[in-house]
């Protein structure tokens, strides 16, 4: 996030519901921004230039969420809320006033002790980059590559020099003119320790579908933390090729795990790497887990409701592009309160693992289950014939939960109320599905509970 100074209200030119706003950060070429509860109360002039606004008052008292474009707003109810925990800028993208889409990256702060309640939000455009990179596609042919691949840093290099470097590269290097690095060797920007890497053939990293983790030297000489990829120019693996490198050095600090990773290649590379496939193995294993966790419930290891919504989502395409049906099952534990207040917290995860065991084990490999809240779980069915083939799964799975669970030496009995929704029958998305899944898990509770039940009407 590029540094902006703060102007008065006078200079400021921004709009806002609370004159205290007004000197804050008006000169900023990004959107900036002040929310309670979600809504704009100040925003400065790039902001209304960046949604289109005429004048930044027009903004002001409207929802931020409503510029959410709806991959986002549908994915996440407290966007601001969620992304106050985010370390490095969010990608997202907004709708703009007159209805066009704006690509930014986006930073929100809590406002501090000044007032608890209001959130800070930085956008930058980067719609411009894109735009560029698209111009150059379409004027420079030999580029083509380059930007289709492109990072941050972007060399084309001739045998060991480097024959241009762009703009990002520069900044990247701290060079100001490109003369100052065309015509180098690489070597001369990597670290001592990783210079070892380079000085024979390149091939065998264009050949890694991995990015390599590395120490460059600026020509302050700083050292900075990038990943770096390495393509054969024209497609062909020779002489010529091209290196990209993204700047790391500030996510290193903040994420432990990949710091260590980091530590852990840097010291096998001072031992001379002996087996360089090996540690882009183990880096795409870290990788592994790392989106694992980002799409899995910790607890039981099933799918978390973002994972299941892809998957649903995939089904449903299937489903209707083969003039098939799909199913959701969703199903709410009875009986489940009662063992985690009587035998406690450490019980209740012991039973959740053991009811996603079953689950799992019950369906199809082209099935999903997933847990979606405390004692909620749902099962997506794809290539379903009928409702009653989906109803045999419903009672299956409700009979293999009645059996007694081992808890650690006390014997438990659960049941289970499931909700069936077949596609497209009781709905045409995967909302639908889920709402018209739920609502019949309702009648099933109702209906006396230990039962599956379809849409309420729909007997």
């Amino acid at each position: 996030m590029s540094v902006v100074a703060v102007a008065t209200e006078k200079d400021a030119g921004l709009a806002s519901s609370d004159p205290d706003d007004l000197g804050f950060l008006a000169l900023s070429s990004d959107l900036v921004c002040i929310c309670r509860n979600d809504r704009v109360t100040a925003i400065n002039p790039a902001g209304a230039r960046i949604l289109k606004a005429t004048r930044p008052a027009d903004l002001v008292g409207r929802r931020f969420h409503e510029f959410l474009a709806p991959d986002y707003a549908e994915a996440v109810d407290e966007a601001l809320a969620v992304l106050v925990d985010e370390t490095q800028p969010f990608p997202l993208k907004l709708i703009a006033i007159d209805g066009t889409e704006v690509g930014v990256q986006v930073s929100v702060f809590l406002a501090g002790e000044r007032d608890p309640s209001a959130v800070i939000v930085f956008a930058r455009d980067v719609t411009r980059q894109v735009e560029l990179s698209e111009a150059i596609h379409r004027s420079e042919q030999r580029f083509r590559n380059i930007v289709h691949h492109a990072l941050d840093l972007i060399c084309l290099c001739e045998g060991d020099r480097i024959a241009f470097v762009n703009r990002a590269g520069l900044k990247i290097l701290g060079g100001t003119n490109p003369d100052e690095v065309v015509g180098r060797k690489v070597v001369e920007f990597l670290h001592p320790d990783y210079q070892g890497i380079f000085a024979e053939s390149v091939v065998p990293l264009m050949r890694e579908e991995s990015l390599l983790p590395v120490k460059m030297i600026r020509l302050d000489g700083r050292a900075v933390d990038v990943e770096i990829g390495l393509t054969p120019f024209d497609g062909q693996i020779g002489a010529h090729y091209l290196m990209e490198a993204r700047d790391i050095t500030d996510h290193n600090r903040h994420v432990t795990a990949l710091r260590r990773l980091i530590e852990t290649l840097e010291q096998r590379v001072q031992e001379r790497t002996r087996d360089l496939t090996h540690e882009v193995a183990e880096r795409r294993r870290a990788e592994e887990a790392m989106r694992h966790m980002a799409s899995h419930d910790v607890l039981t290891g099933l799918p978390n409701r973002y994972l299941l919504k892809d998957r649903l989502g995939q089904a449903l395409a299937r489903a209707q592009r083969d003039g098939a049906k799909a199913a959701l099952l969703f199903i709410d534990l009875d009986g489940f309160k009662p063992v985690n207040d009587t035998l406690g917290h450490e019980a209740g995860d012991l039973l959740l693992r053991g009811v996603a065991g079953r689950l799992a084990d019950r369906i199809r490999s082209t099935d999903t289950a997933a847990r979606v809240g405390g004692d909620e779980f749902v099962v997506a069915l794809a290539d379903v014939k009928a409702v009653d083939d989906a109803g045999r799964l419903a009672q299956a799975l409700i009979d293999e939960l009645n059996r007694p669970f081992d808890l650690d030496g006390s014997e438990v009995r659960i049941g289970a109320s499931v909700g069936l929704a077949l596609f497209p029958d009781h709905g045409a998305s995967a909302d639908d599905l889920h709402r018209a899944a739920d609502a019949a898990m309702y009648e099933a509770k109702r209906g006396g509970k230990n039962t599956w039940r379809l849409p309420p009407g729909l007997f």
